[in-house]
C-alpha cells in the first residue's frame, strides 16, 4: 500500500489502488499493520478502493503519539471501502495546510474504529475524519464524507474545521453512522478571524452517544471571529448524547452564525438540550431556522434559544415536542398555543404528531481512474 501511494504520487494523472480479494478476502479481511506513517496523497485523482475486498489498516504499531492514518492533500481523490483502526491520531484527513486547496475528494463506505487515543498530552485527542483548511488562503470545498461508520473515537467523529482564516465551504457529510465518540459526533467548527465554514450540508446521518461527558450530537460552532453561515442540517437522527443534541454555538466578539437551517431531524434522549442556539461574549447567532424536527424525551430541556430572530416554524408548521401540553381543538395537526423556548424563542405552530419527511435523492459524480 505504501509503495502504491508513492507510485501514484510520482505519476501525474489518475491512478487506482486496488486489493487482491484472494489475499484480502471479504469474509476474512487482511490486515495491513503500519510500522510507519503512510505517505500523504499529493497527486490528484488517486483512488484507493477496498470495496471488493476485506482491508484493515491497523495503526497500533505506530510509535508517534499523533500519527495520522491517511492524509489527502490534493483534489479529486477517492477513498472507499476500507477499515482503519487504532490510529493514534486522526484517522483520515482531507486537509489544506499550505494554501493550494483540497477540493472534490470523496471518502465513501469507510470504517474508522478506536482512533485518536495515542496523544501523550492528556489534553489532546484525535478526531476520526477531518475536512480542514488550516491557514489563511487555505480552502477545502466540495468534499464528501459518505456512508462511513465511526466507532469509539477519542474526540470528534467527523469534523469540518477552519483554522487561522481557512475556508471550509460547500462540503457534504451524508449517510454516516457515528457511535460512541467522546466529543461531538459531527461538528462544523471555525477558529479564528476571517475563517469560514459555510453552506455545508449534513444529511441523513445517525449519531449515537456514549456514556462520557461532553458527548454531543451535531454542532455548528464559531470561535474567535469566524463565520458559520448557511449550513443545512437535515434528516439526521441523534440519540443518547450527554451534551447538546443539535446546536448552533458562537463564542467571542466577531463570531457569527446566521441563516443556518436545522430541519427534519430527530433528537431523542439527550441529557442536555436537544436543540440549542447560543451566543455569548459579544458573538452573534441570528436568523437561523429550525422546523419540522422531532424532539422526544430529552432529559434536561427540549430547547434553548439565546440567539436573535431564530425562526422555530415555517409556513405555518413548527416542530414536534413530546412534552407539548397544548391542545389542537380544530384537529389541523397544529397546536393552538405556542411552545415556549427559553429565554428568547417560541414555536408558534407546534406539531401534534411526529412527521416523517422525504427528500429528493442526492446524486454525486462517479470518478473514473487508471490503475496501478
Amino acid at each position: 500500500m505504501r509503495e502504491a501511494i508513492l507510485a501514484a504520487n510520482e505519476r501525474k494523472g489518475p491512478d487506482t489502488i486496488l486489493f487482491d480479494p484472494q489475499v484480502f478476502q471479504p469474509s476474512q479481511p487482511g490486515i495491513i499493520a503500519l510500522a510507519a506513517v503512510l505517505p500523504g496523497i499529493h497527486d490528484s485523482f488517486t483512488t484507493i478502493d477496498g470495496s471488493d475486498a476485506g482491508v484493515i489498516v491497523d495503526g497500533a504499531g505506530l510509535d508517534s503519539p499523533d500519527a495520522a492514518g491517511l492524509c489527502i492533500q490534493s483534489s479529486g481523490n477517492t477513498l472507499r471501502g476500507i477499515r482503519l483502526q487504532r490510529i493514534p491520531g486522526v484517522a483520515i484527513a482531507i486537509g489544506d495546510f499550505e494554501g493550494h486547496g483540497v477540493h472534490e475528494n470523496t471518502v465513501d463506505g469507510v470504517t474508522v474504529a478506536g482512533s485518536g487515543y495515542g496523544y501523550s498530552d492528556p489534553n489532546r485527542r484525535g478526531d476520526a475524519i477531518w475536512i480542514m483548511a488550516f491557514c489563511h488562503n487555505c480552502a477545502a470545498a466540495r468534499n464528501r464524507i459518505l456512508n462511513c461508520r465511526v466507532e469509539n473515537g477519542a474526540d470528534d467523529g467527523i469534523e469540518l474545521w477552519s483554522e487561522g482564516g481557512g475556508v471550509v465551504d460547500n462540503n457534504l457529510v451524508a449517510g454516516n453512522t457515528v457511535v460512541g465518540c467522546a466529543e461531538v459526533g459531527i461538528e462544523i467548527d471555525v477558529h479564528g478571524s476571517g475563517g469560514s465554514a459555510s453552506r455545508n450540508v449534513v444529511a441523513d446521518n445517525r449519531v449515537e452517544g456514549a456514556h462520557v461527558e461532553n458527548n454531543g450530537g451535531i454542532v455548528i460552532n464559531s470561535h474567535g471571529g469566524g463565520t458559520v453561515d448557511g449550513n443545512t442540517i437535515v434528516g439526521n437522527t441523534v440519540v443518547d448524547c450527554r451534551d447538546w443534541g443539535i446546536a448552533i454555538l458562537t463564542w467571542e466578539p466577531g463570531s457569527s452564525a446566521s441563516a443556518n437551517v436545522i430541519v427534519e431531524n430527530t433528537v431523542e434522549r439527550t441529557a442536555d438540550c436537544a436543540l440549542a442556539v447560543h451566543a455569548r461574549d459579544g458573538a452573534v447567532a441570528a436568523s437561523n431556522s429550525i422546523y419540522h424536527n422531532n424532539i422526544i424525551e430529552n432529559r434536561y430541556c427540549q430547547a434553548m434559544d439565546r440567539g436573535e430572530g431564530t425562526r422555530w416554524d415555517h409556513s405555518g408548521e413548527g416542530n414536534y415536542w413530546s412534552d407539548y401540553a397544548g391542545q389542537d381543538a380544530d384537529g389541523d395537526g397544529i397546536g393552538d398555543t405556542p411552545y415556549h423556548i427559553p429565554p428568547n424563542g417560541a414555536d408558534n405552530h407546534p406539531l401534534i404528531a411526529r412527521h416523517p419527511y422525504e427528500r429528493k435523492a442526492i446524486y454525486l459524480p462517479i470518478l473514473s481512474k487508471g490503475h496501478i
